[in-house]
């Protein structure tokens, strides 16, 4: 039987990474999944997020959950955005995490 689970962060989650940048952690218990699944994950939000590093890593996955770390795609920033990416931006600018769940 195969699990399927989708959820969504919320654009308060995000939090300063010392002076790397910034990163959430995903509840995922919600879906009840019994073992670890594959996780997928989309970042959305009203700008700037095409210039972020990271979505797709996945840090530390459980049946629970998992971290995702952002930063700018490199280290100058991005219009004049400067490094680090920090939590307060992704806020400002409604980022959150799409993520889909499956249990083969």
């Amino acid at each position: 039987m195969i699990q399927i689970a989708q959820g969504i962060t919320s654009a308060n989650d995000w939090v300063d990474y010392h002076q790397r940048g910034i990163y959430v952690d995903v509840d995922t218990s919600q879906a009840n999944f019994t073992s670890t699944p594959h996780y997928i994950v989309s970042l959305e939000g009203d700008g700037y997020h095409w210039c972020a590093n990271g979505t797709t890593s996945i840090y530390e996955p459980t049946p629970t959950g998992f971290r995702v770390y952002l930063r700018w795609t490199d280290d100058k920033g991005h219009y004049n955005h400067h490094n680090p990416l920090r939590a307060d931006f992704a806020k400002q600018k409604n980022w959150h995490l799409k993520w889909t769940g499956i249990l083969t």
